[in-house]
């Protein structure tokens, strides 16, 4: 398992929720501080063991927090690019990397 490079995270102090959000797949969740400790951690460390509630592990791989290891996730933005211009229909779609859009 990898983390997937469009994985994005802020907090809202006003609700007491850190916002996890994978602009790739659209993934969205509100997770309670002791969860995003839980989260952030397997996420930073995918090949470590994994330190977190099982229902937490479920979500971030159901939901690509977490992706398999062969995943290209470039080769994912040109396929979906390409059946855009194929289909005849416009398509937007605007994955923010990781490394440029990290809040948190």
């Amino acid at each position: 398992m990898k983390s997937s490079a469009y994985n994005i995270s802020f907090e809202l102090p006003e609700i007491e929720r850190t916002i996890l959000y994978n602009s790739l797949y659209g993934s969205i969740a509100a997770l309670k501080k002791e969860e995003y400790e839980q989260v952030k951690s397997a996420i930073a460390y995918p090949e470590g063991p994994l330190n977190i509630e099982h229902s937490l592990k479920r979500m971030i791989i159901k939901q690509k927090y977490l992706i398999e290891d062969k995943v290209d996730e470039l080769e994912i933005i040109k396929n979906r690019k390409y059946q855009g211009i194929n289909d005849g229909r416009p398509k937007i779609s605007i994955p923010v990397k990781k490394l440029v859009a990290k809040f948190v």
